[in-house]
């Protein structure tokens, strides 16, 4: 990947733009569409969750999503992979594992 997406996917990650914003191939903007909307899905299953906490526990959670998404950016900057197919797939990781803790405090059966 270029030296320049990886600095505009740093600016993004960092807060300093937004996705749209950045000028990149059309193959790099497929990729960041699909990030965009595994983002766009975490944000759900995260609100789903937190409706389902109690007060402690909620804030325990928005701690674990910090920590969590400072990792998630932190490895898939450093570790010489596609940092955007990197973000697309750590986050959908997340969305998994947060839909079978959902369904746990549901009282469903994970399948």
């Amino acid at each position: 990947m270029q030296p320049t997406v990886h600095k505009l996917i740093f600016a993004f990650l960092a807060g300093g733009m937004s996705l749209s914003v950045a000028s990149t191939s059309l193959a790099q903007n497929s990729e960041m569409e699909r990030y965009q909307a595994a983002l766009s899905e975490l944000k759900g299953i995260q609100k789903q969750l937190i409706e389902k906490l109690t007060d402690e526990d909620k804030e325990n959670f928005i701690n674990s999503q910090r920590n969590w998404n400072k990792f998630k950016n932190s490895d898939c900057l450093n570790i010489g992979v596609n940092p955007l197919y990197c973000l697309e797939s750590r986050t959908k990781e997340r969305i998994q594992h947060l839909r079978d803790y959902l369904k746990n405090l549901s009282g469903e059966k994970i399948t």
